[in-house]
């Protein structure tokens, strides 16, 4: 759905007839949905998640995975027993639509992803000693993109290294410049951007490295070295030794 496309307001006849209509998965939704979070549905959260069911058109299916993983992520936040409001739900899911997340397989794909930058954060908060919170948003970007740009974790010691060195403290824009630097001359290892330095390769408009010569390239460049030596030493010898060439 065009994110520019506002909702239609739904109203309460709206509801009351998609809650009836046998044929629809919406009631069973709603039942599920008021089971997990604990609670009876008001007027305005069964306006929202039938946003998701009818306006964003997302499978029930897909919408109780979110369900449970808005859960997952408020009880970790807040402690256990804590449940998501449907604003809350609401708002993941149209970020969920916009990445086209409109089935199961793909929900559980994200969601994988999701759980493994979850540990990546914590790993990624030790290396550059900030004790363990919850992030803010911002922080989770940056941590995604560095993640993406498949950086390990000596490479982005380093980068904090440099970022404490020039700012005397942490500074999560100018980290991210210089990660990213490094990822357009495609250095993501602490070994790498050592020898990155010295590299003596040219850096293309772009900032990328110029890629190796295919090995069948690199091939009959040697082939032909070969046969150029051998013609110059045919051409010297028959030459008596002499300097005309």
């Amino acid at each position: 759905v065009p994110q520019e496309v506002p909702p239609p307001d739904y109203a309460l006849e709206d509801i009351t007839a998609a809650l009836e209509e046998r044929s629809s998965a919406f009631p069973a939704l709603c039942d599920e949905v008021e089971r997990r979070l604990g609670k009876k549905l008001s007027a305005s959260d069964l306006k929202s998640l039938y946003t998701l069911f009818d306006h964003l058109n997302l499978p029930a299916e897909v919408i109780l995975m979110l369900v449970g993983w808005c859960s997952e992520e408020i009880a970790r936040k807040y402690g256990p027993g804590r449940k998501p409001r449907m604003s809350y739900i609401s708002k993941e899911g149209f970020a969920w639509a916009r990445r086209g997340i409109d089935t199961m397989e793909r929900a559980e794909e994200y969601l994988q992803r999701l759980t493994r930058l979850r540990s990546r954060e914590g790993e990624v908060l030790q290396l550059l000693d900030i004790p363990l919170r919850p992030l803010v948003e911002r922080e989770k970007t940056y941590i995604a993109a560095w993640d993406d740009m498949g950086f390990d974790d000596g490479a982005i010691r380093m980068a904090y290294e440099k970022t404490i060195m020039k700012k005397q403290s942490m500074d999560w824009s100018y980290m991210n410049g210089i990660l990213r630097r490094w990822h357009e001359k495609g250095l993501h290892t602490a070994q790498a951007v050592q020898a990155g330095d010295r590299d003596p390769r040219p850096i293309q408009a772009g900032g990328q490295n110029q890629r190796p010569a295919p090995p069948q390239e690199d091939a009959r460049a040697r082939e032909d070295m070969e046969r150029m030596r051998r013609l110059m030493e045919q051409m010297r010898q028959e030459g008596g030794g002499s300097n005309g060439i």
